[in-house]
């Protein structure tokens, strides 16, 4: 009776110890302007152009860079200490981007001022799983953590806006013309790198809090574009719609190399009724994050 008694305290014991190395970490982030990279050419060249409208010059060209990742990042990750100072956790993170300009065409010198705009927004979902080593301390405890970056989840959506009262981008002097449409673009899966380095300040021994630089390394190719929403007017002349388009119009494909083959209009196979061949695009979301949060030992 005696052993019995004994041997079931052991177990509960080692089941106590192995529950004190479960955690969970909260946190939320805000992604850096740190790395500004050029943005994909989408449907217009990632640029500010200006143009005089009375003699047709372009007077400035500006490339247009920024992070179609930059924006806030919530989280959590589930993790397990196998001893003091080494362990493997899996996080899951949301982004929001923020809207970014992606190209800008501004015509000059004509009675109104006929402006093209094109915006982006991002949103992603990821799985992280990740070694993890820590230091030693009695209230700060600095560790580091490395491993993949898994996209589940992710869109960009793209906003094109054009105000051009004085029809010059339609051809049509004097004839007001707007246009606003919304594209979605699908990126193809690839794995990305990502690891942190940061600091738990112990509040006590089942909860600290931390604060941590993460480090993230992806670029995804894009895979697939399609124009979800579409109205052009001409004022008194005529109305397109998104049922007005075709499939070529509304849809893209992303290709390592356009040939004779690919659908593009002039070549011998064009089919208007299937979506345009596009050279590939790549979407860089490789940035820097600040993330704050809680570690509660379970």
């Amino acid at each position: 009776m005696k052993k019995f008694l004994t041997l079931s305290l052991l177990v509960l014991s080692s089941v106590s110890l192995l529950a004190q190395n479960w955690y969970i970490r909260p946190g939320v982030g805000y992604t850096l302007p740190t790395n500004q990279v050029n943005f994909p050419e989408v449907d217009a060249p990632a640029a500010d152009v200006k143009i005089n409208g009375m003699t047709g010059d372009t007077t400035s060209t500006k490339l247009l860079t920024g992070n179609l990742g930059q924006g806030f990042r919530v989280g959590a990750a589930f993790g397990k200490m196998f001893n003091d100072n080494v362990g493997f956790e899996m996080g899951i993170n949301f982004l929001r981007g923020v809207e970014e300009e992606m190209a800008l065409l501004t015509i000059t010198g004509l009675p109104n001022l006929t402006e093209a705009k094109m915006t982006g927004q991002l949103w992603t979902l990821d799985v992280s799983p990740s070694l993890i080593v820590k230091g030693s301390g009695d209230k700060w405890v600095p560790y580091a953590r490395a491993g993949l970056f898994i996209p589940v989840g992710g869109l960009l959506t793209v906003t094109n806006s054009i105000n051009d009262p004085n029809g010059a981008l339609a051809g049509m002097p004097g004839v007001n013309y707007t246009l606003e449409s919304t594209m979605e673009v699908k990126s193809q899966f690839v794995l990305g790198y990502q690891g942190a380095v940061g600091v738990n300040y112990q509040l006590s021994d089942d909860m600290s809090l931390f604060g941590e630089v993460h480090f993230l390394s992806f670029i995804s190719p894009a895979q697939e574009t399609e124009i979800t929403e579409y109205e052009a007017v001409l004022t008194g002349v005529a109305t397109r719609s998104l049922s007005d388009l075709s499939e070529y119009e509304k849809k893209n494909n992303f290709e390592e190399e356009i040939t004779p083959n690919s659908n593009v209009q002039g070549n011998p196979g064009f089919d208007a009724n299937k979506p345009m061949d596009r050279l590939d695009s790549f979407l860089n979301l490789s940035a820097v994050t600040v993330n704050i949060g809680i570690t509660i030992l379970l």
